[in-house]
């Protein structure tokens, strides 16, 4: 009975506390009570009139958000900073028309370009994402964030935490989204989106924090010190090639996806791998650098006097010595070198592996020893050859019919450091296997050492590993037999063809596709490349015979020693 009485006293002071804030009772503070007239709804001007307090001294000066986490009450910050109605709208428009960055944007409504938003739990962020552009690897560190694209297409990717894996592989969660589609982003988890056309993606991300913060995964990773990053790395990078990575690392939302940026005549930036190499190539061999200093005073060539070419044996496969003596033939002075299975394989580790030689690209030899399609091991290797040691690669199946050291005409020689030809003219000739109207030929290239498109062409070919391992949902390994296409979109012609074309483009602003090069009947020069029409590495014997071909360098049986079949 007691107690009964006890919580009937409480509750009857509780309604007679409410009732008298509800309606005073009268005396000195009658005042302060400012009825609103009837029918009319409250403006800023009223609810100014209404308010009880004022601005404390203290708080003037500072910045709302701050104002809003040193008031006493909600009602406090409600009377006294947040009093104008323009307070509770944020602009994502008007506010990405101020950034001036054009056609990438991530406009964020936090607590310090929202205040209204302080205390309350919840963010907002909406993007812009322009043709081929990546928003890249990212971390919120308060925050869960759910992504909606409202229009245009996007790609997103997440990796969770360690120890989510599959077969002993870290999970990526991919997933394409179409306009009203949604997906989320674990607080914590790293994640980026990339759009994979050439219109605008526009999408909105409301995050569980008003203060979601943005960690960017590889620019932040290069704030560490030096000497972290070179056991991170295998010790592999030296400080200066550090400061050089932190240069190569954007801020926000950078370009990529190869395939996109030549759909939509999009220039890539000069490839990271080139930066690494760089050391290797200019630094460690200054007598090497001399000589060829040497040669090009004397009028010669930056290209180097070398022949590869590469055999994986293959049961069956006819003899290659005519071949191998016939460019021996045609280049009496220049050093030849056949890469088998374990030549390569040591080729690639001192070159791009951990070791003093190396770039420290453990993903670039890992995926050359994993990979077991001899076509795209085949051209992969090609790659990575003429990068670091330059000269003319040639499959197996090939013989020049010229001189090597012609090649390139004389008044041009010391000018030109990349030599590709034409495979294939819609004009001409048709396959299932073409990508595009006009593809140049990847079975015969020279090459300087060092090459940007040929740097560019490595790290497309990467890239095209990994779309196939995700597309097939196989490991690299498991990829063994493939339909040619795939081969040759991934690693081969189509892949070489966008990596030439953005070298081309580079130079020459107006050569925004491969078709601006059909009916190619003379050689091109765009700064140090030089084109040759189709017949310059698919000669035809007879007409080179009668003296009808003029461009004719190479012959090219087909066998296709690069099928493993």
């Amino acid at each position: 009975m007691q107690f009964r009485q006890c919580i009937s006293s409480v509750v009857a002071a509780a309604v007679f506390a409410h009732c008298s804030m509800a309606a005073p009772l009268g005396g000195p503070d009658d005042s302060t009570h400012t009825p609103t007239p009837t029918g009319s709804l409250p403006t800023t001007a009223t609810r100014a009139a209404a308010a009880t307090s004022t601005l404390s001294p203290l708080l003037e000066g500072l910045s709302k958000t701050q104002q809003i986490l040193l008031s006493d009450t909600r009602v406090d910050v409600y009377n006294n900073v947040l009093t104008e109605d323009e307070d509770f709208i944020f602009d994502f428009g008007a506010r990405r028309a101020d950034s001036g960055t054009g056609a990438a944007d991530i406009i964020a409504a936090n607590r310090k370009t929202f205040p209204a938003l302080t205390n309350q739990g919840i963010g907002m962020a909406v993007g812009f994402m322009g043709p081929c552009q990546f928003n890249l690897p990212h971390v919120h560190n308060r925050a869960t964030e759910l992504l909606i694209v409202t229009q245009g297409e996007l790609v997103s990717e997440m990796v969770i935490e360690n120890g989510v894996e599959e077969d002993g592989v870290i999970r990526n969660i991919k997933n394409e989204l179409g306009p009203y589609q949604m997906t989320l982003f674990f607080q914590g988890s790293i994640h980026s989106q990339y759009n994979p056309g050439c219109e605008e993606v526009i999408f909105v991300a409301p995050q569980s924090n008003e203060d979601f913060g943005t960690n960017q995964v590889a620019k932040n990773l290069f704030g560490l010190d030096n000497e972290i990053l070179r056991a991170a790395f295998g010790n592999s990078i030296d400080g200066a090639e550090v400061d050089k990575f932190r240069g190569l690392v954007s801020d926000s939302v950078a370009r990529g996806v190869e395939q996109c940026l030549l759909k939509c005549n999009i220039q890539k930036r000069k490839a990271p791998l080139l930066q690494l190499l760089s050391r290797l190539l200019n630094n460690d061999d200054a007598a090497a650098a001399e000589e060829e200093n040497a040669l090009l005073a004397a009028g010669g060539s930056p290209i180097p006097q070398k022949i590869w070419q590469i055999f994986f044996t293959r049961p069956g496969f006819p003899s290659i010595q005519h071949h191998v003596h016939d460019w021996l033939r045609q280049a009496p002075n220049y050093t030849y070198t056949l890469l088998g299975s374990q030549t390569a394989d040591a080729f690639v580790r001192t070159h791009y592996g951990d070791g003093e030689r190396g770039a420290g690209r453990r993903d670039i030899v890992r995926a050359y020893r994993a990979a077991q399609n001899p076509a795209l091991k085949s051209d992969l290797l090609r790659y990575l050859v003429l990068l670091v040691e330059g000269g003319v690669y040639g499959d197996v199946d090939t013989t020049p019919v010229a001189e090597l050291g012609n090649w390139v005409p004389a008044e041009r020689r010391p000018d030109v450091r990349l030599v590709v030809a034409v495979e294939h003219d819609e004009l001409f000739n048709s396959g299932s296997e073409y990508g595009y109207p006009v593809q140049f030929s990847q079975w015969t290239i020279a090459a300087a050492p060092g090459h940007p498109v040929v740097a560019d062409m490595v790290e497309r070919a990467m890239a095209g590993l990994r779309d196939l391992v995700a597309a097939h949902n196989v490991t690299l390994g498991q990829l063994v037999r493939l339909p040619n296409y795939d081969v040759v979109n991934a690693t081969g012609p189509i892949a070489w063809t966008e990596a030439v074309m953005r070298g081309i483009g580079a130079i020459d602003p107006e050569m925004t596709h491969p078709s601006n090069l059909s009916g190619l009947n003379r050689i091109r020069y765009f700064g140090d490349i030089m084109v040759l029409p189709i017949e310059g590495f698919m000669a035809n014997m007879q007409r080179v015979g009668s003296g009808e071909d003029h461009f004719g360098l190479v012959t090219h049986d087909f066998r296709g020693a690069w099928k493993g079949e």
